[in-house]
């Protein structure tokens, strides 16, 4: 089939969609779970590494402390809390599938590209799982907002929607 272009969707990959549902199922949802208890929304997310699917961390809505901590975003922050306390933690955002349990909104969709992840798979409904590849912005290579100083910023060039039997 060759290179993807913009809009158009590869065949799925089992053992990614597996482990990324996994993951949602094993890893999310227990959180959520918990987090729905204490008033919280029903979003989570997670960071898995590219080159094997470990999980590198999760985490779920987390609105009652801070509005502005979404699923995406309360793993975002959680993520790098841990990697300051203990730098050896760190993992490169170029080598993490970013999950999240739905789709996000925009302030988690800029919180996610300007963390410099390069991957964002997001559970959809009725659908599955879709999985997106952004970018680096083509002025010096970051990944970035539109508008955001690495200049025309991040763009979707392939987006990978697996079928459900």
């Amino acid at each position: 089939m060759g290179e993807l272009r913009p809009g158009q969707m590869g065949p799925p990959n089992p053992t990614l969609v597996a482990r990324l549902l996994d993951v949602i199922e094993r890893d999310v949802i227990p959180l959520t779970q918990a987090g729905v208890s204490r008033g919280n929304k029903i979003f989570g997310a997670a960071m898995l590494r590219k080159s094997d699917l470990s999980l590198v961390h999760a985490a779920t809505n987390g609105e009652t402390s801070n509005p502005l901590f979404h699923g995406e975003v309360a793993c975002i922050n959680e993520y790098y809390a841990l990697v300051a306390a203990d730098p050896s933690k760190r993992v490169d955002p170029a080598d993490v599938i970013f999950l999240a349990t739905h789709e996000p909104c925009t302030l988690c969709s800029s919180a996610i590209t300007w963390a410099g992840h390069d991957k964002c798979a997001r559970a959809r409904r009725r659908r599955g799982l879709s999985l997106i590849h952004i970018l680096p912005s083509p002025r010096d290579g970051r990944v970035a907002p539109r508008g955001g100083p690495a200049g025309r910023g991040a763009r979707v060039v392939a987006y990978t929607e697996p079928r459900a039997h």
